[in-house]
């Protein structure tokens, strides 16, 4: 197997034994090293720990990542793979293979986040130097779950082999028909803005507000940080006003930011990394996007909407 770097790789590979698994990625892990390329594995402790076995010394020249840590917020793992696939051909290698698990977790909200995540890497990867192969464990995973796989990546791997994808759809087809996660507020506002172009002091009783919800002090200003990129965003490009609304819950904090503007049609703002041509307007979208748990993006033709969170 080879890839030349030129372009993004990205497959995936049901499976159902950890005999099957050893059987098509050990080999993966090995030819690349052998071809002078970076190998990485993103997946569970017990996979890292067959993979390891199974690869014997050249274990140790692969690097191992957990991938419950690295995979916390799909917005945040786009910017990390980003620093890694950069870190790893810096030296000069031409390509960096990547085995990788993300962690779908037991709820639809979830498994919608991490779909449109796989969806997403087709976009803000499609110029690196990486060839991705993500296992969906049969075993495991729920049905729906791996039948999205066929619609997210390139090629589909049957045992040792690599196909053509049967069902790839268009990234950003995919992530306007599945909607993205967010928290929903429940009850009465714990506060309401109106916000002119100018105007100073609005960050006032939003951090009291944040702040008298008990979010630990750095998740409080985190959230401060991302409300206030939403904001100039939507002064930028709305009419120079913005309507801010804040609830405090026992979960923690939702906040949405709204504005009259013409609309926002483009389903990657805040996910690409910023620097490269690839990125698109919006760079405090893609800050608010490291910082909050959540947020999700509804726009149309009187305006867009900007509702983000973060727990305790």
């Amino acid at each position: 197997m080879s890839a030349d770097g030129k372009s993004l790789k990205h497959d995936a590979f049901p499976y159902g034994s950890d005999e099957a698994l050893v059987g098509a990625m050990v080999p993966f892990l090995r030819d690349g090293l052998a071809q002078g390329h970076a190998a990485v594995g993103i997946v569970s402790p017990r996979n890292i720990a067959v993979l390891k076995d199974a690869l014997g010394s050249d274990a140790t020249r692969v690097h191992w990542f957990d991938a419950a840590a690295f995979f916390v917020r799909p917005a945040a793992a786009i910017a990390e793979l980003d620093a890694v696939i950069w870190e790893l051909t810096s030296d000069g290698r031409p390509l960096v293979r990547l085995v990788t698990e993300l962690p779908f977790g037991p709820t639809i909200d979830e498994q919608a986040a991490w779909t449109r995540y796989e969806a997403i890497v087709n976009r803000a990867f499609e110029r690196s130097p990486l060839w991705a192969v993500c296992l969906y464990d049969t075993r495991t995973l729920p049905p729906q779950v791996v039948r999205d796989a066929d619609r997210t990546h390139q090629a589909v791997w049957e045992g040792d082999r690599r196909k053509p994808g049967p069902g790839l759809v268009d990234p950003a087809v995919l992530l306007r028909e599945i909607p993205e996660p967010t928290w929903t507020p429940v009850g009465e506002p714990t506060l309401r803005l109106t916000i002119d172009a100018g105007q100073d002091g609005w960050r006032d009783p939003v951090t009291m507000a944040v702040a008298h919800g008990g979010l630990p002090d750095d998740r409080v200003q985190d959230f401060l940080v991302a409300v206030t990129e939403v904001v100039a965003n939507a002064l930028q490009h709305g009419d120079d006003t913005a309507e801010l609304v804040l609830w405090v819950a026992a979960a923690g904090v939702v906040c949405e930011v709204r504005d009259h503007g013409q609309g926002l049609d483009d389903p990657f703002v805040g996910f690409l990394p910023p620097g490269g041509d690839t990125a698109p307007r919006g760079m405090g979208l893609w800050v608010a996007r490291q910082l909050s748990d959540t947020l999700a993006i509804e726009s149309g033709p009187e305006g867009t909407t900007v509702r983000l969170a973060i727990g305790r």
